[in-house]
């Protein structure tokens, strides 16, 4: 599986445009004010996906005919949200946004399109559930399922938890089988807090860390991982858009150390859903070198004792509750190599939770190694051979 992308920078991790630590600020800085998140992060309602030709001559003889025909009394200049507009590529941008292909029925598109809404403002739009959903499956059918994937796969929308506050976190949890019914029993937990309190006309602002996705009994692959608020994708909130991982059945790890700010939108009101511009169940992912993960990573395991926390090792350990919850390091060498696998990046293994947490002393962690040179080559180069 090949992914390309840039990683633009993390609006708590780093604030310079750059994949490499070395040329980065520290892990633990952090934004000065609200005034700076805002100029790192905007929320941007038609961000650009990628498009194809195919992709755009479906659209054109299905969405956007009809929402031309049927929806330009309020849609094309407003007073709702401009997604019905002459320029064809503008509205794909927009309407792309609210809709999910793996699971047409629950498209924001078709619940809020199909429900005659129109009606209360006093126009006659002609359309119904039934119309936005088969017009939605023939764009995919017709071609945008051969384009490449952006952000395609949407949870469904929760509420943003009441009275955050700064330094208290509370969970929010997604369950995957609203992207698609056959990733029951998969899930997807972010712990939040609030960052920012709304001050002299500034808006608040939210912040996510600790991502922790919990397959269920099948293995379970990704790629890019989003926020939609209020039914937008926030395009510059990508602190986790870079993310390729394989994560194997029921194992939980958490897919980053990074955060991620979102600026508050609405008071008390905002909701967020999480996007994947890949997500499928898939077979087992087993280590490719795990001779290579014995001599580099698991002599280190033994040499700073890890498994004094997390469990097993030479000499059995049993490990202390919560790090073994968060990282059961126990069982076969074949099993802590997979374990180890679903922790680790190769597009920028030193990011990886693997590494960032022992080494950037990641959401508390306690630091293991010293420098990066502790850890350079040996683990980056068995994190890049596994690379298939």
């Amino acid at each position: 599986m090949k992914f390309h992308a840039m990683l633009i920078s993390s609006a708590l991790v780093m604030w310079s445009c750059s994949p490499t630590i070395e040329n980065s600020q520290s892990f633990r800085d952090t934004p000065k004010s609200v005034e700076q998140i805002q100029a790192n992060l905007v929320s941007e309602s038609s961000p650009a996906p990628l498009q194809c030709d195919l992709g755009i001559k479906a659209f054109e003889t299905s969405v956007y005919k009809m929402v031309r025909s049927q929806c330009i009394a309020c849609h094309e200049t407003g007073p709702g949200p401009t997604f019905a507009v002459a320029d064809i590529n503008a509205s794909y941008a927009r309407l792309i946004n609210y809709v999910r292909f793996q699971n047409i029925p629950q498209s924001y598109l078709v619940k809020k399109g199909g429900n005659q809404h129109c009606k209360s403002y006093g126009v006659d739009c002609g359309v119904d559930f039934n119309r936005v959903t088969a017009e939605i499956q023939n764009w995919w059918s017709g071609g945008e399922s051969q384009c490449p994937s952006t952000a395609k796969n949407r949870t469904e929308e929760l509420e943003m938890p009441k009275n955050l506050a700064k330094g208290q976190h509370q969970t929010m949890k997604w369950d995957l089988g609203t992207v698609n019914p056959s990733l029951a029993n998969n899930f997807l937990e972010v712990e939040v807090e609030r960052f920012t309190e709304p001050a002299n006309g500034q808006e608040g602002s939210f912040r996510f860390g600790r991502p922790r996705l919990m397959a269920g009994g099948s293995n379970l692959y990704f790629r890019a991982l989003r926020f939609v608020q209020n039914g937008n994708l926030v395009a510059k909130a990508d602190s986790y858009s870079w993310i390729e991982r394989t994560i194997g059945r029921n194992e939980s790890p958490v897919i980053s150390g990074a955060h991620q700010i979102l600026i508050e939108e609405k008071s008390n009101a905002d909701r967020v859903a999480l996007a994947f511009d890949e997500l499928s169940l898939v077979g087992p992912k087993k280590c490719l070198h795990q001779d290579v993960f014995e001599k580099n990573v698991y002599s280190a395991m033994v040499d700073r004792n890890c498994f004094a926390c997390h469990a097993g090792g030479p000499d059995k350990e049993k490990g202390i509750p919560l790090a073994v919850k968060n990282f059961d390091m126990s069982g076969t060498l074949d099993r802590l190599c997979g374990s180890s696998l679903a922790r680790a990046d190769s597009l920028f293994p030193t990011l990886s939770p693997l590494i960032s947490y022992p080494l950037r002393r990641a959401n508390g962690h306690p630091g293991i190694f010293a420098s990066p040179g502790e850890v350079t080559p040996t683990w980056t180069d068995w994190i890049g051979s596994e690379k298939d």
